[in-house]
């Protein structure tokens, strides 16, 4: 599987790489995956509110691409955490739906 991984506005962290390669590989137990692109950003609020951090998250499998974002008020690293889980969590509901919706329709 191709796997693009990205921080922006934070500095490089193995730790959370770690966490986002471990959601993966869960992912992938279920789900045969092509591709995968995650992006970790975080950046100040354009409305004066303080910093904002966002998980970004794509895949791609043989039937398409499906993307989740999730966001939140951004203090400190460890806030990254909540917000890697709930895009994962978030994304392998979605795949299950897929497939459900796919395995009605064709059978």
């Amino acid at each position: 599987m191709h796997t693009l991984f990205a921080f922006h506005g934070i500095g490089h962290s193995s730790s959370l790489e770690s966490a986002v390669q471990r959601w993966l590989t869960r992912l992938e137990s279920v789900q045969s995956l092509e591709s995968c692109a995650i992006s970790v950003r975080v950046r100040w609020s354009p409305l004066g509110l303080g910093k904002r951090a966002s998980v970004e998250l794509a895949v791609s499998d043989e039937a398409g691409e499906i993307g989740v974002c999730r966001a939140a008020r951004f203090r400190q690293d460890d806030d990254l955490y909540p917000l890697i889980s709930e895009a994962f969590r978030e994304m392998r509901r979605r795949l299950a739906e897929r497939q459900l919706a796919a395995s009605t329709a064709g059978g």
